[in-house]
Protein backbone atom coordinates (compact mmCIF):
# COMPACT_ATOMS: atom_id res chain seq x y z
CA UNK A 1 0.00 0.00 0.00
CA UNK A 2 1.08 3.69 -0.47
CA UNK A 3 1.38 5.33 2.74
CA UNK A 4 2.52 8.66 3.32
CA UNK A 5 5.13 9.28 6.58
CA UNK A 6 4.05 11.33 9.69
CA UNK A 7 7.11 12.81 11.70
CA UNK A 8 5.34 15.40 13.40
CA UNK A 9 2.54 13.38 14.99
CA UNK A 10 2.42 11.79 18.40
CA UNK A 11 -0.06 9.10 17.74
CA UNK A 12 -0.15 7.93 13.94
CA UNK A 13 3.19 6.75 12.03
CA UNK A 14 2.05 7.25 8.35
CA UNK A 15 -0.92 8.31 6.65
CA UNK A 16 -2.48 5.99 3.76
CA UNK A 17 -4.86 6.58 1.07
CA UNK A 18 -6.78 3.97 -0.08
CA UNK A 19 -9.45 4.05 -3.11
CA UNK A 20 -11.62 0.03 -3.47
CA UNK A 21 -14.13 -0.94 -6.04
CA UNK A 22 -16.58 -3.55 -5.62
CA UNK A 23 -19.55 -5.17 -6.79
CA UNK A 24 -22.56 -7.96 -6.15
CA UNK A 25 -23.86 -9.56 -8.90
CA UNK A 26 -27.33 -11.63 -7.92
CA UNK A 27 -27.31 -13.59 -11.72
CA UNK A 28 -24.32 -13.06 -13.50
CA UNK A 29 -24.70 -12.23 -16.71
CA UNK A 30 -22.96 -10.08 -19.22
CA UNK A 31 -24.98 -7.45 -18.42
CA UNK A 32 -22.67 -6.11 -15.22
CA UNK A 33 -23.42 -5.90 -11.64
CA UNK A 34 -26.34 -5.39 -9.66
CA UNK A 35 -24.93 -3.42 -6.64
CA UNK A 36 -21.19 -1.44 -7.17
CA UNK A 37 -19.41 0.16 -4.52
CA UNK A 38 -17.15 3.16 -4.92
CA UNK A 39 -15.43 3.73 -1.35
CA UNK A 40 -12.07 6.53 -0.88
CA UNK A 41 -10.69 7.74 2.16
CA UNK A 42 -8.04 7.95 4.99
CA UNK A 43 -6.16 5.61 7.01
CA UNK A 44 -4.23 7.11 9.95
CA UNK A 45 -1.90 4.23 11.05
CA UNK A 46 0.42 3.15 13.94
CA UNK A 47 3.00 0.70 14.73
CA UNK A 48 5.37 -0.40 17.49
CA UNK A 49 6.81 -3.58 17.91
CA UNK A 50 4.20 -6.26 18.61
CA UNK A 51 1.17 -4.26 17.36
CA UNK A 52 -0.26 -1.97 15.19
CA UNK A 53 -3.35 -0.04 14.07
CA UNK A 54 -5.10 2.40 11.31
CA UNK A 55 -8.19 4.49 12.05
CA UNK A 56 -9.89 4.33 8.16
CA UNK A 57 -11.84 7.42 7.78
CA UNK A 58 -13.58 6.48 4.39
CA UNK A 59 -17.00 7.68 2.53
CA UNK A 60 -19.15 4.85 0.55
CA UNK A 61 -21.04 5.40 -2.72
CA UNK A 62 -23.33 2.97 -4.32
CA UNK A 63 -24.27 2.35 -7.78
CA UNK A 64 -27.38 0.45 -7.91
CA UNK A 65 -29.00 -1.13 -11.14
CA UNK A 66 -31.07 -3.29 -9.86
CA UNK A 67 -32.06 -4.02 -5.82
CA UNK A 68 -30.30 -6.81 -4.17
CA UNK A 69 -32.45 -8.66 -1.14
CA UNK A 70 -29.60 -9.18 1.02
CA UNK A 71 -28.86 -4.98 1.20
CA UNK A 72 -32.32 -3.65 1.26
CA UNK A 73 -32.66 -4.99 5.40
CA UNK A 74 -32.16 -1.44 6.47
CA UNK A 75 -32.29 1.83 4.12
CA UNK A 76 -28.63 2.42 5.62
CA UNK A 77 -27.26 -0.80 4.21
CA UNK A 78 -26.98 -0.30 0.46
CA UNK A 79 -27.39 3.85 1.03
CA UNK A 80 -24.57 6.55 0.35
CA UNK A 81 -22.60 7.08 3.79
CA UNK A 82 -19.48 7.89 5.75
CA UNK A 83 -17.34 5.03 7.53
CA UNK A 84 -15.24 4.95 10.72
CA UNK A 85 -13.30 2.05 11.43
CA UNK A 86 -10.29 0.75 14.09
CA UNK A 87 -8.30 -2.15 13.51
CA UNK A 88 -5.78 -3.67 15.46
CA UNK A 89 -3.16 -6.42 14.15
CA UNK A 90 -1.30 -8.03 17.37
Amino acid sequence: AYFIPLTKSRFFDRLVPAARWDAIDKNPDNKGFDVNRLTVGLGFAFEQKNISSILRLDYEWYFIENELDILNKYPEMDSDKFTVELVFTF
